[in-house]
């Protein structure tokens, strides 16, 4: 069976892929025919809203050991040798990057582009260009990035996702939560959104080098965990009208709770966008405004911490 179909990467593209491996792929069909009966409730708060879905199949993501010593001892699941022989893959970015459908989705279509090398998980080095390309490619759809210590279920090999538009309440409350204007050029505007529990920062731009400069200019100005590491972040993209709208949502902590305290959540790019994924029956049923708030506050800088960072201006 040829696992890597021919053809440029689009969003018609990616919806072939997917149909392709529920006809060959007996996991992929079983979790994503499971999607249909997941249940949620919705946490109301003033001017914003969390979803909570119930999705026992993603304890796989969300348990996942990503400690050093866990990491070299099981083999990388998404390398090509370890992947499983059902699941297709369809060559992106000049083929140093793979599409392939996530097989434990939280979306109807829920795909991950893995680097076709085994490097660790950096959105530095010319990635964010890598990651907003794929955004306009799959324009539609919606792309996410979760730092090493933000989600990520496999930090050390690099790799994005791309999910259902307008699933995650984050991607329209940001146009109606209050914003402040850091950086306004004429490619591009960078805001500070607050009153979310979750502040992020919304970059507009309309070419890639204003995109990668702005980002660029963040990165810079957000704390690094330690010296040299990537500072924490999550991210979700989208391209519309012919612009890049990169929420950046930065993190100060992995899980709001050491193991055995409290909910076990390791949240990602789809929690901290408003959808937040319970795996055991009994946190979906406690999982409200107290919980949540407390989970948010955990793992986000304040939003005073947000309005203090010195963000460099254009030249």
């Amino acid at each position: 069976m040829n696992n890597e179909p021919t053809g440029h990467l689009s969003a018609e593209r990616a919806e072939e892929l997917l149909q392709r491996d529920l006809r060959h792929w007996p996991t992929a069909r079983q979790n994503y025919e499971a999607l249909q009966d997941v249940r949620t409730h919705t946490v109301p708060f003033d001017g914003f809203r969390i979803d909570v879905q119930f999705n026992p199949a993603r304890i796989v993501s969300s348990g996942a050991r990503t400690d050093a010593a866990s990491l070299r001892a099981r083999p990388c699941f998404l390398c090509d040798a370890n992947r499983p022989p059902e699941q297709a893959a369809l060559p992106c970015l000049g083929g140093r990057y793979l599409f392939l459908v996530n097989p434990f989705p939280i979306f109807r279509r829920h795909y991950t582009i893995v680097e076709r090398t085994h490097t660790p998980q950096s959105i530095r080095g010319g990635r964010f260009a890598d990651f907003i390309e794929l955004t306009r490619t799959l324009a539609g759809l919606t792309t996410l990035y979760n730092g090493p210590r933000c989600g990520a279920s496999a930090p050390d090999h690099l790799h994005f996702q791309a999910v259902t538009r307008g699933q995650m309440p984050l991607e329209a409350e940001i146009d109606t939560l209050p914003a402040t204007d850091l950086s306004v050029t004429p490619d591009a505007t960078l805001r500070l959104v607050t009153g979310c529990l979750r502040p992020s920062f919304v970059l507009r731009a309309r070419t890639t080098a204003a995109a990668c400069d702005l980002f660029d200019r963040l990165l810079r100005a957000l704390p690094e965990p330690a010296p040299g590491e990537e500072p924490m972040m999550n991210l979700i993209a989208r391209y519309e009208d012919a612009e890049w709208i990169v929420i950046l949502i930065p993190r100060r902590r992995h899980r709001p709770w050491e193991p055995g305290e409290g909910i076990p959540p390791a949240p990602g790019a789809a929690d901290m966008g408003g959808l937040f994924i319970s795996v055991r029956p009994e946190d979906f049923d406690r999982t409200d405004a107290d919980t949540l708030r407390a989970v948010y506050t955990a793992v986000c800088p304040s939003e005073e911490e947000m309005r203090h960072l010195r963000i460099e201006q254009p030249a």
